[in-house]
């Protein structure tokens, strides 16, 4: 898809829950989404932020956050992405939207109707045409990075009952980061991939 998800039930119709309350999402071992800042003027651009239990079928009731025929991409499908793209040093300018806003160490944060990688130094190209968004992250209460950096999850399970992987642009480089560790409580966003 070209754009962050934006669903508030799975495909088989059952609602996913919106918990604004950071407690809610430190405890919670089911699915949940949010608004950034919990302000959904932050949707038409960035879309919503899920935890990974809203991703992960295996924590959902063998559910589907993505359309019929479409999946949250796992780690095998991010690499296969960033490989096509040139790999991790070169493919994070090939995702990334191309609008920036120079910031040259000025504290800025971009209005909900902006569409923007806040960068001192930017190269970005999107010539794959994903159009990544710089939408954050964030638990219900505490939010952070819009602008800074966009996190997308991976659906493939962990051994870790705390954390599980992840992918993440920042704005200032063009490399794609691959990490392990991200906690599954938090918000990111969401992306899927045709079956």
């Amino acid at each position: 898809m070209a754009e962050n998800l934006k669903v508030t039930k799975y495909n088989d119709k059952q609602v996913i829950p919106n918990v604004q309350d950071d407690k809610e999402w430190y405890v919670s071992l089911g699915g949940a989404w949010c608004y950034y800042e919990n302000d959904s003027l932050n949707n038409s651009k960035y879309g919503k932020l899920y935890n990974w239990y809203a991703v992960s079928n295996y924590t959902n009731g063998g559910r589907n956050v993505c359309p019929s025929e479409w999946h949250v991409p796992s780690n095998d499908d991010w690499s296969n992405l960033i490989e096509f793209l040139g790999g991790e040093q070169n493919a994070g300018g090939k995702l990334k939207e191309v609008d920036t806003m120079s910031w040259a160490g000025k504290a800025f944060q971009p209005s909900p109707d902006q569409t923007i990688w806040i960068s001192s130094s930017n190269s970005s190209t999107n010539t794959s045409l994903f159009t990544a968004l710089p939408g954050g992250k964030g638990d219900g209460k505490y939010f952070n990075s819009l602008g800074l950096y966009g996190y997308w999850w991976s659906s493939t399970a962990t051994i870790d009952l705390n954390s599980t992987y992840f992918i993440y642009l920042n704005s200032d480089v063009n490399e794609v980061y691959k990490q392990l560790e991200k906690n599954k409580y938090e918000g990111l966003s969401v992306r899927c991939i045709k079956d």
